[in-house]
């Protein structure tokens, strides 16, 4: 039998592969970091004083004009928060009279981004910000909302009930320690997480084969 992947509207399977069970869950990682404390990431200056990073649009309208790989950003919140580059089409259902704004902060490349430009695919520099910007207002957004996951998988004997039939409820295995197990945290997005699990599997197996 395969181990089963947790869908996004069930954040937890039960195995049962030989004499052994295998508990999956995704969880939401509550103690994920700020995207912008990394390197290679660019930092976000919003103009809503109820952010932590807020600049003043003149300030930022300033490093636009004389910073020529800065990214205007667009602004969207509708229940989650959305944040776009201006100069690219909204995706469907977004409008800014009365939920979005259109100027409503900008993104500015760190150091290491502006050294790693260097022609890539055909696009000129401009191009490759932009789409630099996009990249990073996807990892943002998804960290703004809470949609950062992690995974962990823990493995144990197998116990029967009286009747010999599996016990197959994580309770039942509470006093008991796992003989395998597998986590790790810090993907944004619920396909990050779930294709690093699937990643994962094979080792996983492999674990179990060798117990």
């Amino acid at each position: 039998m395969e181990i089963e992947i947790p869908a996004y509207d069930k954040t937890e399977t039960v195995s049962v592969i030989g004499k052994h069970i295998v508990f999956a869950k995704i969880e939401p990682d509550g103690d994920a970091s700020n995207p912008t404390d990394d390197d290679g990431f660019g930092t976000f200056y919003s103009h809503s004083t109820r952010h932590i990073n807020f600049k003043h649009p003149d300030e930022t309208s300033e490093i636009l004009e004389s910073d020529p790989d800065a990214v205007a950003l667009s602004y969207f919140e509708h229940g989650n928060s959305l944040w776009m580059v201006a100069e690219l089409p909204a995706r469907p259902g977004v409008e800014f009279q009365w939920d979005g704004v259109r100027f409503a902060g900008i993104w500015v490349p760190d150091q290491c981004i502006r050294e790693s430009y260097s022609g890539q695919d055909g696009l000129t520099r401009r191009e490759w910000m932009v789409k630099q910007a996009k990249g990073a207002c996807e990892t943002y957004t998804q960290w703004c909302n809470g949609d950062v996951y992690g995974y962990n998988v823990e493995v144990f004997d197998l116990k029967l009930d009286d009747d010999g039939e599996p016990l197959d409820l994580e309770s039942d295995y509470r006093r008991e320690l796992p003989v395998f197990e597998d986590s790790c945290w810090g993907f944004y997005g619920y396909d990050g997480v779930t294709e690093a699990l699937t990643e994962a599997l094979p080792e996983v197996k492999d674990g179990i084969i060798q117990l």
